[in-house]
């Protein structure tokens, strides 16, 4: 009996004639490498490897579904809602002509102190908000090495309360007020110049006033 037996795929089939017993042993149907040879041989993939290649190395954060809808904004008409978003936007080709016809509709009337500044130019009025500038904070200290106590303007009349002292000359449409008895700096007053000091005069060591022909220098 036993050499007649015939166990199937996979399965051995084992007769003791003394006991009577017949033994079946191994596992029916196929084996992880039949199935896997199957599978590969007809196109198939394992649930692991598909998975794989639908993510693509995807970002941890969005190598799901519910990641990706998430990062949609759960938006089931995302591309009718970006669409109607972008439409309701300014062409940058339309932005000068649009900006230019509402800027022609204002003046500086319609400014009040305290809230925009203008600058105007031959184009059009640029307004830049009080709250902008101020918010830079800009301190007197960090222009060009000068601070607060050392400005005077120049583009207007001014006025100082106070006593005004110069280390060096003061010079105004060629001429020259040196209110010192003592010049301690070279100078050359130049042709057409007119320069006019308080006196007496000392030149300190080493000092030279040169005068060009034409020029002119009154001590007074």
């Amino acid at each position: 009996v036993s050499t007649m037996l015939i166990g199937g795929n996979n399965i051995t089939a084992t007769y003791d004639d003394t006991a009577g017993t017949l033994t079946l042993d191994g596992q029916p149907g196929y084996t992880n490498s039949d199935v896997g040879t199957y599978l590969t041989t007809n196109g198939y993939d394992t649930a692991t490897n598909i998975v794989a290649s639908i993510t693509d190395s995807a970002p941890a954060t969005l190598d799901t579904l519910n990641e990706l809808a998430a990062a949609l904004g759960d938006d089931a008409n995302f591309s009718t809602t970006v669409t109607n978003s972008i439409a309701t936007k300014l062409a940058s080709t339309d932005f000068n002509s649009t900006f230019d016809t509402q800027l022609a509709t204002k003046t500086t009337a319609d400014v009040t102190e305290d809230t925009n500044l203008y600058y105007t130019d031959a184009r059009a009025d640029a307004r830049v908000t009080k709250s902008a500038i101020d918010a830079l904070n800009v301190d007197a200290d960090t222009l060009d090495g000068l601070d607060s106590a050392q400005f005077l303007r120049s583009d207007a009349d001014d006025t100082t309360t106070g006593n005004l002292t110069v280390g060096k000359n003061i010079k105004a449409s060629g001429g020259f007020i040196i209110n010192s008895s003592t010049i301690n700096d070279s100078y050359a007053i130049a042709n057409g110049e007119n320069a006019m000091s308080t006196g007496p005069i000392v030149l300190g060591s080493g000092v030279t006033i040169t005068l060009d022909p034409g020029s002119r220098w009154v001590v007074i």
